[in-house]
């Protein structure tokens, strides 16, 4: 036998299995906010939603999946009212565990672990034309650890270390077609350390020391052909201190000093 209850407030509606009770088993709930109606249905213990149900606000939310005492807690889907998607594992109201955005269209926005309703563990970020934008590791809602990212054309762009979103550590950097660009140390996403920058023909440009993503320090610089060509000190990707310059026969061609980029002779 199914009843309807109005409340004395006039603000709650009930409709249930009056074999059951409101308390436990499954039943429908109406809440009014202002003109607007919020439902729940599905299944209930204790006057708590608890097992499986769907509640859809007056907002165009809605959530279908599993409750604990009232909460969203297990399996379940939320869908925004603008579209968006988030299905997979709940934990005390939020997203926590393995789980799946997507946008209003059906296209995946990211796809992986979460923790506390942010990306954390392993998972896979897309760009909206559906190809992989990141994939690798999150911590706390941003790539941190060891991953990849992609160009929008699907091509590898970087392949490495990362701490709250940057490259940071040991990695490389890819042409978009797919050459190696660079390989070496990496901070808050600049060049940082040792590293090898190489022409997109392969060969090997330059072999040294870079700060702030310029040459810094020591370092050698080759030829297309891959002869030395410089073996100095460098100082903002200018040749400063001392140094040699080399024929591409490989004969010496000068050394001594440089300021500037520029020779002292």
């Amino acid at each position: 036998m199914i009843e309807i209850i109005k409340s004395a407030r006039l603000a709650d509606v009930y409709r249930f299995d009056s074999n059951h009770g409101l308390n436990n088993g499954t039943g429908k709930i109406w809440y009014e906010y202002t003109s607007h109606l919020s439902s729940y249905d599905g299944e209930w213990l204790y006057g708590m939603r608890h097992g499986k149900g769907e509640m859809v606000w007056q907002n165009g939310d809605v959530y279908n999946g599993e409750w604990l005492n009232g909460k969203k807690h297990g399996l379940g889907k939320y869908t925004w009212k603008s579209g968006e998607v988030i299905d997979g594992q709940f934990q005390n109201e939020r997203i926590h565990g393995n789980g799946k955005k997507f946008n209003a269209q059906g296209d995946p926005i990211y796809v992986g672990e979460w923790q506390n309703e942010k990306r954390h563990g392993n998972g896979k970020k897309f760009y909206s034309n559906g190809k992989p934008s990141y994939d690798g590791q999150y911590q706390n809602g941003q790539p941190h650890g060891k991953g990849k990212k992609f160009y929008e054309s699907g091509i590898l762009m970087y392949d490495g270390e990362w701490e709250n979103e940057k490259w940071h550590g040991k990695g490389k950097m890819f042409y978009e077609s797919g050459i190696l660009m660079y390989d070496g140390e990496w901070g808050n996403s600049k060049r940082e350390g040792k590293g090898k920058e190489f022409y997109e023909s392969g060969i090997l440009q330059y072999d040294g020391e870079w700060g702030n993503s310029k040459r810094d320090g020591k370092g050698k610089e080759f030829y297309a052909s891959g002869n030395l060509q410089y073996d100095c000190e460098w100082k903002n990707s200018m040749k400063h201190g001392q140094g040699k310059k080399f024929y591409l026969n490989g004969t010496l061609e000068y050394e001594g000093e440089w300021e500037n980029d520029k020779s002292k002779q």
